[in-house]
């Protein structure tokens, strides 16, 4: 966001949202706001959700009426929610370390695979990163093409990478 009074985001133009096909799921979301906690026994995430009414967003002048499941399909959801669930489960794990904050290099390693994923593309294939984790030759190949493979491959190497955890 810019630093400004507003904290106006950067995408916003005189036309309106500059990256709407490309836009993060907390915008795909608005105007609900969606809680997520891991379930006690571990499968998954309970979810629930609120609706945020500001006077800016001119979609509550619209006559038609959404249900939050409706919304979620519309809005292509799912996969940013599994994507931010996962993600979630890594802030836990850092929360749960003895470590007050990553150090300068695994603050970058973190930034580079969720932020970055071209340049982490180019890290993971020069330091072949899939081989000390036995990854399938397929799931490999998939990598080089397929930004939610190599999101899923990311996720993963940065728990065992930083936090010591899963395979």
């Amino acid at each position: 966001m810019h630093r400004d009074e507003d904290y106006r985001c950067p995408f916003v133009g005189p036309e309106g949202c500059t990256v709407y096909e490309n836009r993060p799921g907390a915008c795909r979301t608005y105007p609900l706001g969606r809680m997520a906690a891991k379930r006690p026994n571990g499968s998954g995430c309970e979810e629930s959700y609120f609706l945020i009414k500001e006077p800016h967003c001119l979609g509550f002048n619209e006559s038609r009426r959404w249900t939050v499941a409706e919304w979620k399909r519309d809005q292509g959801l799912s996969i940013y929610n599994e994507m931010n669930d996962l993600i979630m489960e890594i802030l836990s794990l850092k929360n749960r370390s003895k470590k007050a904050r990553l150090t300068p290099s695994e603050d970058d390693l973190f930034s580079m695979a969720f932020y970055d994923l071209d340049r982490f593309r180019d890290f993971a294939f020069d330091k072949r990163l899939w081989e000390a984790c036995h990854l399938r030759e397929d799931l490999v190949e998939a990598m080089r093409d397929d930004d939610l493979t190599l999101l899923r491959f990311a996720i993963e190497w940065i728990k065992a990478t930083l936090f010591r955890e899963g395979s």
